[in-house]
């Protein structure tokens, strides 16, 4: 079975997309059978470098996708969420699909981070290389036995994340301030 990275939202530098780069062609040289589909849009040279850099046989542009019915395809056959930037809606939403996010700890997340743990995300240390980030793919993909568990377990990690619940917060703070 070949082994499937996802990479799903804007590509631009605050995604951190050269670290992806660079990540994925050292991953390259430890394992061959995998490929990266991403889904989205952004700058056109940061495109270019990714299929020049990695080559056509690991990776597939799909565009921009906004239909959940056809997205959540891709996130449930994804071994890996692979998000090396800025944190936003992204991995909450591939845990939400039961995708495994790969992140690095950063200082410019934004306040979705909050919801990510090692429950539920691989979470890299502030400053991890390119060779951290492959070497993490690479432990995971070579033992798909913690990625199966670690996706077992994240939706209750998140499960309490409803618009009810946000609704009833919002309220419960509206009355302590009056």
């Amino acid at each position: 079975k070949q082994n499937i990275l996802l990479y799903v939202g804007r590509i631009d530098k605050r995604k951190n997309i050269p670290l992806l780069i660079k990540s994925l062609v050292v991953l390259k040289n430890k394992i061959e059978d995998f490929i990266l589909l991403v889904i989205g849009d952004g700058d056109k040279f940061l495109i270019k470098q990714m299929r020049e850099q990695l080559g056509k046989e690991y990776i597939r542009f799909e565009g921009s996708i906004i239909d959940t019915n056809i997205l959540y395809k891709y996130y449930l056959i994804s071994d890996l969420f692979v998000f090396p930037g800025d944190v936003g809606l992204g991995p909450l939403t591939a845990i939400s699909f039961r995708a495994l996010p790969v992140i690095i700890e950063s200082n410019t997340h934004n306040p979705e981070i909050e919801y990510l743990n090692s429950d539920n995300s691989i979470i890299l240390p502030k400053g991890s290389s390119y060779h951290n980030y492959a070497n993490t793919i690479y432990e995971y993909l070579s033992d798909k036995n913690k990625i199966i568990k670690m996706k077992s377990n994240s939706w209750n990690s998140i499960k309490h994340l409803t618009l009810n619940n946000m609704v009833r917060n919002f309220i419960s703070s509206i009355n302590k301030l009056t």
